[in-house]
């Protein structure tokens, strides 16, 4: 029997929809996210939420083609990216 974590079909769903990048902020409440997609994806660190959400949000609008980008938050940072999250 082999252990699959959620966070890894997860990003696999995510990689077959054509996602390719994550730009993130680290922490543990997304450790198992990150791990799972640092193998995956161009992952590029940020130390601000909306820094993260405004490197999304660009690279949706230049990249042509499908917008395959994710920013995992959680917490308090959800609320300060909200509307760039829903821009992106």
């Amino acid at each position: 029997m082999t252990n699959t974590k959620f966070s890894d079909l997860l990003a696999d769903k995510l990689l077959e929809l054509g996602y390719s990048h994550c730009y993130f902020v680290a922490g543990g409440n997304i450790m198992h996210l990150l791990n799972s997609v640092r193998n995956r994806f161009t992952c590029i660190p940020f130390a601000h939420e909306v820094g993260a959400a405004i490197a999304t949000e660009y690279h949706n609008a230049s990249v042509a083609g499908f917008q395959g980008d994710v920013t995992p938050f959680i917490g308090p940072g959800a609320m300060r990216v909200g509307g760039h999250a829903a821009a992106a």
